[in-house]
């Protein structure tokens, strides 16, 4: 099978990667040397759009394993503020919180996100056929 990055223009690279690195439609357009209505174009085609979800996915995959990493410094700093807070803790307290229940809420994501796909590849799969008999 053909990678989905092999069915994509150098210009489309380029224009998703511009959006996946923070940059609006009309900055990748112009990094695509591209018009915007081209670009939204584009936007609409199955292997761009599958590719830009790759991509945002990826990355998105890549925050999280710095987030996790994180989460059990987040907790044990929650028990320590708990135990031994101060007013001059409270700002690390509030982004402790933060990072905790971004994480939780990544994996409630994660779960509805496998969940749909689940029931998208059941809805995909060939329905068996009966046999009418005459």
């Amino acid at each position: 099978m053909i990678s989905p990055i092999h069915e994509l223009t150098p210009r489309q690279i380029r224009a998703i990667d511009t959006i996946i690195g923070g940059g609006t439609q009309a900055e990748a357009a112009a990094a695509a040397s591209i018009s915007l209505r081209q670009l939204r174009r584009w936007l609409r085609r199955d292997h761009v759009i599958r590719e830009l979800r790759r991509q945002r996915s990826a990355a998105s995959d890549a925050a999280m394993t710095v987030l996790a990493a994180g989460a059990a410094d987040a907790a044990r700093r929650l028990l320590d503020l708990a135990r031994t807070g101060t007013n001059a803790d409270s700002v690390r307290l509030t982004a402790c919180r933060a990072v905790l229940d971004f994480v939780s809420r990544h994996e409630e994501h994660v779960e509805t996100v496998r969940r749909i796909d689940d029931i998208e590849a059941a809805l995909a799969a060939p329905k068996p056929t009966s046999e009418t008999f005459s």
